[in-house]
């Protein structure tokens, strides 16, 4: 995986993530639903190691089950996630055009699935630099998940990634304190949930680093940079600790520190690599 889209999908898969950890909670009765829900626990399992193709295969197996016996929100479900295995293959413009596509059609999307859709058409804007298109979706998203809406810390660091983008750097680090402040003093990484709230907080930690680069304070954003990467590791969410990598050796070159920088950035490319070894090989 590049390193472009290994940074860029660490900080994007927390909303399919979510919406992936709920499916097939519940045994379907008849066999092509069972198979839809084996095919999309496949891909999620793919997508969770950073393998794009074989979880693109896997979400399209699942579109196609869903078609079959057209089963409108299980088809949704399938496309956005579908479009998230493109993204992860570095294929943004066609990721946005699919999830375009689903929203514009408007078939089978559940609340909490078109929270995911705009959030992932936003989160590929922002990759693109487009403002204007960001905040639509965004604002989307942020409309749809009001209240105690389940996807609301993973919008709220959505809302602070574009504020951020924007150059909003009081929005942006009021958002990422809150949800840091709104997260539970303790999760237990053992439970689906208790994995999830830990990576919101990763992710909130690594975008407060992102605020203090931005405010020309590196040695705070290295202190955030290195807490977010504990529980990457914790989580074994490889693009994710790519990214606390990459953030770790961007704040020791604004600190001067040419020598520590090539040794995260060193590290990086080793799980960079490894990570593409181990998608060949699955």
């Amino acid at each position: 995986m590049k390193r472009r889209f290994a940074v860029l999908w660490a900080l994007a898969l927390p909303l399919v993530l979510l919406l992936l950890g709920g499916c097939a909670s519940k045994p379907p009765a008849d066999p092509v639903s069972r198979q839809w829900a084996q095919a999309m626990q496949r891909g999620h399992q793919a997508l969770t190691r950073g393998d794009a193709g074989p979880a693109e295969r896997e979400y399209t197996r699942a579109r196609w089950l869903a078609e079959s016996i057209d089963d409108r929100p299980a088809r949704a479900e399938a496309v956005v996630s579908l479009a998230a295995a493109i993204e992860a293959a570095g294929r943004d413009a066609e990721a946005f055009a699919v999830l375009q596509a689903l929203l514009a059609a408007d078939e089978g999307l559940t609340p909490g699935l078109r929270v995911v859709a705009h959030g992932r058409a936003a989160a590929l804007c922002l990759s693109q630099a487009s403002p204007d298109c960001a905040r639509t979706h965004v604002q989307a998203a942020h409309r749809q998940c009001a209240g105690t809406c389940e996807h609301r810390f993973s919008v709220a660091m959505l809302r602070a990634r574009w504020a951020l983008s924007a150059g909003s750097i009081d929005e942006a680090q009021a958002l990422a304190h809150e949800v840091l402040t709104l997260l539970p003093a303790a999760s237990n990484p053992a439970e689906p949930a208790g994995r999830r709230l830990l990576g919101e907080r990763a992710n909130a930690l690594r975008l407060l680093a992102r605020v203090h680069l931005a405010r020309g304070l590196p040695a705070p954003a290295v202190a955030q940079a290195l807490a977010a990467l504990d529980l990457d590791r914790e989580l074994g969410r490889p693009a994710h600790v790519m990214a606390s990598l990459e953030l770790l050796a961007e704040a020791h070159e604004r600190l001067g520190d040419g020598a520590q920088a090539r040794q995260w950035r060193e590290r990086a490319a080793l799980a960079r690599q490894a990570a593409a070894q181990l998608g060949r090989t699955n």
